[in-house]
């Protein structure tokens, strides 16, 4: 599975080095977390109920029959669980994953991975059926809903789970009276099905039901149905009356890792680095943020760091690094869930 994958790989990778080289970025941000927060193990039964508490507070529970394997077949006996649960920006950072929904900000309340096998193979969610997860508040809204993470070589781009029973449905409704040559009136009319999706709708199907969001009755907690298992995340859009870019500029090239740090709404989005530099987009512009970007360079780390302010009007960035070592690293990333 992913999980025992990323660990190997940083012991590995580990082991290869030679006195005074430093490991790969990416490699010792997953060696990091893996030791801040591993991947957790539990074992099953497919039989009954299942219930997973994960040490950060995320609590999976999946009905009898709602896993199969990848061929939509019933399975019996044991199933292994594995959770890697992440809810801080320091976290995130560590995993290198971001809280945007096709290049827009979403504010998170955790985000979990969920793998499941039996006897040596993969299982899914029964078509149809969903898993139940409760995430610990971290920002506290009414507008939360279930997203799936969708991975690329850019990255995870989280995209609404429009299956879950658990997204909130509209229904709009057009009427209009017709009045035909022949003096016969008819009424003409159609309903159309939108997601909500933050302060905006999208286009679902048309159709006649509608489905609302159901409540939880613990409010420390959102409880959520998701239909897939992998990443699923706890998002909503934050408000904000005006959006904006921002730019950087960097002598570093392109070899970088940046994010845009919103401490306030838990909430990390990345900078995408071209020839002519690095830009972020549709930036709420009532919240403030960190920059945080790090480049390695000849086997050392290097990082710089601005604090923005709330409603600034700044909007192009000089990037300007320290070269730190990668313990000193590790403390400026964790400092940010301070």
């Amino acid at each position: 599975m992913k999980g025992k994958l990323i660990i190997l790989t940083a012991l590995i990778a580990t082991s290869c080095l030679f006195p005074g080289e430093e490991e790969d970025l990416d490699v010792a941000f997953a060696r990091i977390s893996n030791r801040k927060n591993p991947v957790q193990h539990f074992v099953v039964n497919s039989e009954a109920t299942i219930i997973v508490n994960g040490r950060l507070g995320t609590r999976i529970e999946i009905q009898p029959g709602s896993l199969v394997t990848m061929d939509g077949e019933t399975v019996s006996g044991e199933i292994e669980i594995e959770l890697k649960e992440i809810y801080t920006p320091a976290e995130m950072i560590f995993n290198n994953i971001t809280t945007t929904n096709n290049g827009h900000l979403l504010s998170s309340s955790g985000m979990v991975h969920i793998e499941a096998s039996a006897s040596g193979q993969d299982l899914k969610v029964k078509q149809g059926d969903y898993i139940e997860v409760r995430f610990p508040m971290q920002v506290e809204t009414p507008y939360m809903r279930a997203y799936l993470g969708e991975e690329s070589a850019n990255g995870i781009n989280w995209e609404l789970d429009l299956d879950s029973p658990d997204t909130l449905f509209i229904e709009e409704r057009y009427e209009e009276i017709l009045t035909l040559d022949y003096g016969v009136d008819s009424v003409f009319g159609f309903t159309r099905i939108f997601a909500v999706v933050g302060l905006d709708t999208i286009l679902v199907s048309e159709g006649d039901d509608t489905t609302y969001l159901r409540s939880t009755e613990d409010s420390t907690y959102y409880n959520l149905r998701f239909t897939a298992l992998a990443w699923i995340n706890c998002d909503y859009f934050p408000s904000g009356t005006e959006l904006r870019d921002v730019r950087f500029a960097s002598s570093e090239g392109l070899d970088q890792q940046t994010y845009l740090i919103f401490k306030d709404i838990n909430a990390v989005m990345p900078a995408y680095w071209e020839t002519d530099g690095g830009s972020s987009a549709y930036i709420p512009v009532n919240e403030p943020f960190r920059i945080l970007s790090i480049v390695q360079e000849d086997g050392d780390y290097q990082v710089s760091q601005q604090d923005v302010p709330a409603n600034s009007s700044q909007s192009d960035f000089e990037l300007e690094y320290k070269e730190v070592t990668l313990e000193e690293l590790e403390g400026i990333v964790s400092g940010l869930d301070n």
